[in-house]
């Protein structure tokens, strides 16, 4: 007995982001469907996307805004990477500093 399936085969629908930037003299919409989510974070973070107007995640023909989503991760990312910093900083003025009392 053979089973054939009835529907009929789907193409994979692309996924990915279109980001508004805003500027003086109008607005930009900058779309690479091989940009990640983590790439767009990461070009926040990194200031390339300023004034950002909105970002949507278009997947299987919708579109989600995810402009606050994103935003907030790239803040909490550029939150960590702050802290971070700031302990490697401390443990190496730690570790100095037990360096010259042991000398």
């Amino acid at each position: 007995m053979s089973a054939y399936c009835s529907f009929p085969r789907s193409k994979p629908m692309p996924s990915y982001y279109v980001v508004c930037c805003e500027y003086r003299t109008g607005r930009e919409a900058v779309v690479d469907p091989e940009l990640t989510r983590a790439d767009v974070i990461a070009r926040i973070k990194s200031g390339e996307y300023q004034n950002i107007a909105f970002i949507h995640h278009i997947a299987d023909g919708l579109a989600e805004i995810v402009t606050a989503e994103l935003l907030n991760a790239a803040e909490l990312e550029l939150k960590t990477e702050a802290r971070d910093r700031a302990d490697r900083i401390a443990n190496e003025r730690d570790h100095n500093f037990k360096l010259r009392v042991e000398a």
